[in-house]
């Protein structure tokens, strides 16, 4: 009787087949292996990065909670400085033609950029002695806002709240020998200066029973404090 040539065929085809599938199947285990372990990968770089975030607003928090220098805004995420300094009309300057009872805004500030100048210390520090905080840098910024006083220019505000947060900068370099743009805090601050004029938001009410208030609308001459963290690239360690 003759053998069906056939099934000479047949086993050798099958175990063809069966490696073929056994291939597909291995590369399927790799590539998803592969993109298990990059998933994974990105969890574990998002949980450093939360990490590092939260600890650095409970470093923030701590640095920045004494209410005789700042005030915190929680529904604006920002600081502004506790005292409120009145200008007269169109002054700028930081001295006595500009602003009254000088003497006594000039000690308030001198205190205020003393606690700044020790936050910037410690934040200088937290970062040369935390490995995980070697990329970390922050965004400072002094921004400075006017009041809407009758006869004001409103467009001339936004220049006039950028000098007066400018003249703060020059303050404190003048009276507490502190640059916050000095070339030693450069891998730490990227330091700005900014004027809201009197836009912006969490601005006191001009009007009180549709009555101008001229108080409160004066409360608006103040300054904020931003100190905004700015997290490098998280890369997974071995």
């Amino acid at each position: 009787m003759l053998k069906d040539s056939s099934e000479d065929y047949f086993w050798p085809s099958f175990v063809d087949l069966m490696m073929l599938l056994f291939f597909v199947m291995l590369v399927l285990f790799v590539l998803s292996y592969k993109r298990f372990s990059d998933e994974e990968n990105k969890f574990r770089i998002k949980e450093s990065e939360y990490k590092m975030i939260e600890k650095v607003k409970n470093n923030l928090k701590v640095l920045m909670s004494d209410n005789n220098f700042f005030i915190y805004e929680s529904d604006y995420k920002r600081y502004r400085l506790a005292q409120n300094i009145l200008f007269y009309q169109s002054k700028y300057n930081i001295d006595v033609q500009s602003i009254p009872d000088f003497a006594e805004t000039q000690e308030q500030l001198i205190s205020t950029g003393n606690k700044l100048k020790e936050i910037v210390e410690n934040l200088k520090l937290q970062k040369e002695s935390d490995t995980t905080m070697k990329d970390l840098s922050y965004l400072i910024l002094i921004s400075g806002r006017s009041s809407d006083l009758p006869g004001n220019n409103r467009n001339y505000n936004y220049e006039l709240s950028y000098k007066r947060a400018f003249s703060l900068y020059n303050f404190w370099i003048t009276n507490i020998d502190f640059d916050f743009d000095s070339e030693e805090y450069h891998k730490l601050l990227d330091f700005q200066i900014a004027g809201n004029g009197v836009g912006g938001i969490g601005r006191f009410p001009m009007y009180k029973d549709e009555v101008f208030d001229k108080e409160s609308e004066e409360m608006n001459q103040s300054f904020l404090i931003q100190i905004i963290p700015k997290i490098g690239e998280f890369r997974e360690t071995q």
